[in-house]
């Protein structure tokens, strides 16, 4: 989250960033609007989603071999609400979407979509011990969207000492 020190070398981010590129996939990690150098201030989502897009666009235009490959959107925490609102967006605006949405620790009470915008493979993984996001509310999250959840026992929301399973 962009106010408790979220950043883009956040070790989870970093993790997840790393088992894409194992995969083939090339890994896009920005910081959110007033993070570290970027400009602009904290927008709950809003303004992070719509820095987003611009960046799926300038990177599509920039890559255009890239863009017609395989590709994925993840987030974790507070990401994964920006993660799920462009998903949302990219499917109503240009119909081109990723081909997985992977959210890690979803930050439930802030994840909004349309019904339908988002794929039933979204994978959400979550710990088992998340002291920030309840498992409960999670699980109750996925349940009313019919999304499956990947849960890591005795993971914290930062998934401590729990990073390698993160990479599979």
């Amino acid at each position: 989250h962009p106010l408790h020190g979220g950043a883009r070398d956040n070790k989870i981010v970093t993790t997840i960033a790393r088992a894409c590129v194992e995969r083939g996939l090339i890994a896009v990690r920005p910081n959110f609007r007033g993070v570290g150098a970027s400009d602009g201030q904290f927008d709950a989502a809003q303004g992070e989603t719509a820095d987003m897009q611009q960046l799926v666009e300038q990177f599509t235009q920039a890559y255009p071999e890239a863009a017609g490959g395989k590709w994925v959107l993840a987030g974790f925490s507070f990401g994964t609400s920006v993660a799920a609102q462009l998903y949302s967006a990219l499917a109503e605006q240009s119909g081109t979407v990723p081909d997985a949405l992977l959210l890690f620790g979803p930050a439930v009470e802030r994840i909004r979509f349309r019904a339908g915008s988002v794929p039933d493979d979204t994978l959400l993984v979550h710990g088992e011990d998340d002291e920030v996001v309840p498992l409960s509310e999670a699980m109750s999250f996925a349940r009313s969207h019919d999304l499956p959840v990947t849960v890591v026992p005795g993971a914290s929301h930062f998934f401590h000492g729990k990073l390698l399973m993160l990479k599979r």
